[in-house]
């Protein structure tokens, strides 16, 4: 059930009348599904992680930055990121994984608030921003509440391996985020995604009663 958690102390002050509301969890936690069942009851979601990978091939200055960092090879010749080359080289370093992101969390705050800033114009009063890492980018200083989505270990590493057989790979993607107890211990609300599919749609009708309140306020 989600219930709420006084883990932040601080929020940025906004108009009543919008709300971003930020969307994360360990790897393997299922937060993309939570996303993608508020995405059916209407709720625009913009995914922190798929504007990272737009900006890392689109955006020419950014590109520059990457390859001077982990060398040419983490393009291929069409211009599209060489994501195995490059999660070899970041999940193997942790001082080259801080570099990146410190060359990449900055572009993805600026195209979230436009991207944000475009869906309130449009007329939304809540706006969902799905990413993996919201704390470490210090993504939660833009956003009015988090919801963290838990899960047992042992069902995270399952559903992992189930998409990526490189324990490796999926071990340093680990060591990339908070434990899922200091993301819990930081959220405004908590699912629970330990009891199958049901049990999680339960829960998520639940917020999106709590999130269809706040678009009725004036």
């Amino acid at each position: 059930m989600p219930s709420n958690s006084p883990g932040r102390s601080s929020r940025r002050t906004v108009p009543r009348r919008v709300y971003s509301i930020g969307v994360t969890g360990a790897i393997g936690s299922g937060k993309s599904t939570v996303c993608r069942l508020l995405m059916k009851e209407g709720f625009p979601v913009l995914s922190a992680d798929e504007i990272a990978r737009e900006l890392q091939e689109r955006d020419a200055k950014l590109r520059r930055k990457v390859a001077r960092l982990l060398g040419q090879r983490a393009y291929a010749s069409n211009g599209r990121m060489n994501r195995a080359f490059v999660a070899s080289r970041i999940f193997g370093s942790a001082g080259l994984r801080k570099k990146l992101e410190r060359i990449v969390h900055p572009a993805v705050r600026r195209e979230l608030k436009k991207r944000m800033k475009k869906l309130f114009a449009s007329g939304r009063r809540v706006v969902i921003v799905e990413a993996a890492l919201i704390f470490e980018s210090g993504l939660d200083q833009i956003l009015d509440l988090i919801v963290v989505v838990e899960a047992r270990r042992d069902l995270r590493l399952a559903r992992l391996r189930k998409r990526d057989r490189n324990d490796a790979t999926v071990r340093g993607r680990m060591a990339a985020q908070w434990s899922p107890r200091e993301k819990a211990a930081h959220a405004d609300i908590l699912i629970r995604n330990n009891d199958g599919l049901s049990t999680l749609r339960r829960n998520v009708a639940l917020l999106t009663s709590v999130l269809s309140a706040f678009a009725r306020r004036s």
